[in-house]
This record gives C-alpha cells, sequence and structure tokens, in this order.
C-alpha cells in the first residue's frame, strides 16, 4: 500500500488524543466482528502502553496493565462510534509523567 495513503488515513483516526503511532489501510472493517475481541496480556509495552489489532476476522488488544487495557478499550469505542473502521493497527503509550505545569 501507498505509505502517503496509510499516513493520511491515520490522520483521519476519530481517536482523541491521538495514539504514537496508527497505520490503518484503506480496507475497511467488518463490523459484524466488532465483538469478537482477544485480549493479550503482556509484559513487553511500556506500563500504560497497548497495541491495538483490527483484522478481518476480529480484534486483538496485547496490554502490560490494567490501565493498558482500558486505554486500548476507550480507543476501540472512539473508533466504533467514529464511521466506518478500517484494518490496522494502532499503538500507544504514555509520552510521560505529568508535571502539572
Amino acid at each position: 500500500m501507498n505509505p502517503l495513503l496509510v499516513f493520511a488515513i491515520s490522520l483521519l483516526l476519530p481517536v482523541i488524543p491521538a495514539p504514537k503511532e496508527a497505520r490503518m489501510s484503506d480496507r475497511p472493517f467488518d463490523r459484524a466482528h466488532l465483538n469478537e475481541i482477544r485480549y493479550v496480556k503482556t509484559g513487553k509495552l511500556a506500563e500504560e502502553g497497548y497495541e491495538l489489532k483490527i483484522r478481518r476476522n476480529g480484534i486483538t488488544i496485547r496490554y502490560s496493565t490494567d490501565a493498558g487495557r482500558f486505554y486500548a478499550e476507550k480507543t476501540l469505542g472512539q473508533l466504533a462510534r467514529g464511521g466506518e473502521m478500517h484494518l490496522g493497527v494502532i499503538r500507544d503509550e504514555p509520552s510521560g509523567k505529568d508535571t502539572g505545569s
């Protein structure tokens, strides 16, 4: 797929705040599989990080802590409410501790 198209589609994600990485295709996700979510707990991600894989036959959420799972579910909820979903991978993690400034 054309990298510029991948980038353009990623910019259109209806997710706030924007994730650190989103590689989405132009192929739509069949919402009939929206409830087919597989959860994988792993120690290979940042403490509050997650990876959300949207595939033809379902969704996989990888996370290290409950906070990461929570953020992945929030992102998925925003995508589901935002209109047409596309196949792809979204990765995010905290950018740093809030300093209060």
